[in-house]
This record gives structure tokens, C-alpha cells and sequence, in this order.
């Protein structure tokens, strides 16, 4: 038997299922076990990159000689790769505050 989840109009979650994502939602991320999830490769972040709608604001950034050598060496799309890294920066200091 085949199901089908329409992402725009999930189930609702079970009074279980919400006490299980609870648990884990209240757990530190310490003692979390990630052991089992493969770790992604580059190649992989390549090729899966989140489209974005919005525009993206053209700015001059002075970063540490270092950092931008490092970013530039993976190739093109250094600057969404730093794009990416402060977005993730953002999400981690803002997640839960809004």
C-alpha cells in the first residue's frame, strides 16, 4: 500500500507523536544521537542548494584574508557558500525568539 503526503495540507500528529517531538524538542542538543546519519559531501551541497525567492542585497564585506582564501578555494559560489554559512548563523541565534 502506497500513501501519498500532500505537504501543503499534512495530517494532523497524533497526541503520541506530538509528545515524542516534544521530548526530543526539550532534549540538549548534547545529548542527541547523530551517529546513524551519514555526513553530506560536498558534492551533495552542490547539488541540492535551496532555491531563494527573494533578492539578494549587494554589499562590501571586509572578512580575514584566511576565511575568504578558504571559501574561494571550493570554487565558484564562494559567495554563497558564505551566504549559506551566516544564514545558518542567523537561523541558529534566531530559532524559537520569534
Amino acid at each position: 500500500m502506497k500513501h501519498k503526503i500532500d505537504p501543503k495540507h499534512p495530517k494532523p500528529l497524533g497526541a503520541a507523536q506530538r509528545k515524542r517531538l516534544q521530548a526530543v524538542a526539550d532534549m540538549p542538543d548534547e545529548a542527541i544521537d547523530y551517529s546513524d546519519i551519514p555526513a553530506l559531501s560536498a558534492a551533495f551541497w552542490a547539488a541540492h542548494r535551496p532555491a531563494r525567492t527573494e533578492p539578494k542585497a549587494q554589499v562590501t564585506l571586509r572578512i580575514d584574508r584566511d576565511v575568504l582564501d578558504y571559501f574561494k578555494g571550493g570554487g565558484s559560489g564562494y559567495q554563497t557558500r558564505i551566504n549559506d554559512v551566516l544564514r545558518s548563523f542567523v537561523i541558529a541565534h534566531t530559532s524559537g525568539r520569534r
